[in-house]
């Protein structure tokens, strides 16, 4: 339930809405924040799917902040957090967490008068279907009768490296030994279908965390 002085916010003329990014570093501690150099954007929601998120950012880039580097806001170990809610009062801002994602493939375009450049942001589980990383490096066996909660969390951690997570306690055992070859597998895929075992869907949520 949303407390009282937010319903308050969110009700007030006096308000303006936001949005907000965060840069993080491959830990999702904040880099920078940006506000001013947005151009347009666009974001995509799909609870069917375990890829829930995506967005599409088109920012100023005069300065040539955006521009791939190793040490700089945009390269390939890089994340992005976007925030959406309200400016109030003397600047305060009450804010709701949209997602997490990590960084596609920038473009750039320049002009003379014009210097952008288009962020794409995918879903975390990009980092485990294949798509940025996720493909097995060995084979993975998980023995039947290993509990349903153990088996995600040793995917999660161990395979795939996550350490934002909030497993629920489930002590189905699997009815069969799961195992993958390294070739044509993925995190995602193992993940999927200890799923559909227990009938659980797998996702990272709007605050970053593998649910």
């Amino acid at each position: 339930m949303i407390p009282q002085w937010e319903q308050d916010i969110i009700n007030s003329k006096i308000r303006k809405h936001i949005y907000v990014i965060e840069w993080l570093d491959n830990n999702e501690n904040v880099l920078d924040e940006v506000t001013i150099d947005v151009i347009s954007g666009s974001m995509n929601f799909d609870a069917t799917k375990s890829s829930r998120r995506s967005c599409n950012l088109i920012l100023k880039n005069l300065d040539k902040e955006y521009i791939p580097a190793p040490n700089g806001k945009v390269w390939f170990n890089r994340k992005l957090r976007i925030k959406a809610g309200y400016e109030y009062g003397n600047e305060q801002r009450l804010l709701y967490n949209q997602g997490v994602f990590v960084l596609g493939d920038p473009s750039l375009y320049s002009s003379p008068a014009q210097k952008e450049a288009t962020i794409e942001g995918l879903d975390k589980w990009a980092l485990f279907d294949g798509t940025i990383s996720g493909d097995l490096k060995s084979k993975i066996i998980i023995p039947v009768g290993t509990r349903v909660d153990t088996a995600v969390k040793k995917l999660v951690t161990e395979v795939g490296g996550e350490s934002k997570y909030i497993i629920d306690s489930c002590d189905v055992l699997l009815p069969y030994t799961l195992e993958k070859e390294k070739d044509g597998a993925t995190i995602a895929s193992m993940l999927e279908e200890i799923g559909n075992i227990v009938s659980y869907s797998t996702f990272f949520d709007n605050n970053g965390y593998f649910r």
